[in-house]
């Protein structure tokens, strides 16, 4: 085939070069291919076990506290409950609000703890507790029910309408819950998580 022996062997060393050369590029693109998989495992883990949450349940706890200097009561509201996995808010936390007054008047403590999504029950001073409705309009009207029961006599409308809504919101949540600055009439006086 070949003239010459020389001419075979450089032939055959040729091909030998070829293979080992081609070797080494395809052992690096396996590297590569390697590393990148590697590399799109990890951020898939990063994302399933630390991704904002979006597959596991987040727990949360709230303590809020307002001051609704017009109508002279302080609210400190504590609120839990659980945010379904990829959602900012829940519909389910439970609650608790403690009403006092701000000045020495004769209006009482008030506590309103919620029962259920639609139900809310308030209790001044040691007194039994009464049961009320609660949720979306509601909520306003029995608030202001358990403030005039307590003995609060100058209720300013939007006191009692921004304290119910800051009730549902750290109900609802860490993203829910009025900080300073989304307040009107409610001055915030303190907000954890």
């Amino acid at each position: 085939m070949f003239s010459s022996d020389k001419s075979y062997f450089s032939a055959v060393a040729a091909e030998v070069d070829l293979a080992r050369g081609g070797g080494k590029a395809a052992t690096r693109l396996r590297r590569i291919f390697l590393c990148l998989g590697y590399v799109f495992f990890c951020t898939l883990l990063a994302i399933g076990f630390g991704g904002c949450g979006q597959f596991a349940e987040n727990q949360f706890k709230t303590k809020a506290v307002y001051d609704a200097p017009t109508s002279g009561f302080r609210i400190i509201i504590d609120a839990s409950g659980s945010i379904p996995p990829g959602a900012d808010i829940t519909t389910n936390g439970v609650w608790t609000a403690l009403v006092t007054p701000l000045s020495s008047t004769t209006a009482k403590v008030v506590t309103i703890h919620s029962i259920s999504k639609t139900s809310a029950a308030f209790a001044v001073d040691s007194q039994p507790a009464v049961t009320v409705t609660w949720g979306s309009s509601s909520s306003k009207l029995s608030f202001r029910q358990a403030l005039v029961v307590a003995g609060y006599t100058s209720l300013s409308d939007a006191d009692v309408a921004e304290a119910a809504k800051a009730i549902e919101g750290a109900a609802c949540g860490s993203k829910a819950t009025l900080m300073s600055g989304q307040t009107k009439s409610l001055t915030v006086v303190e907000v954890k998580f």
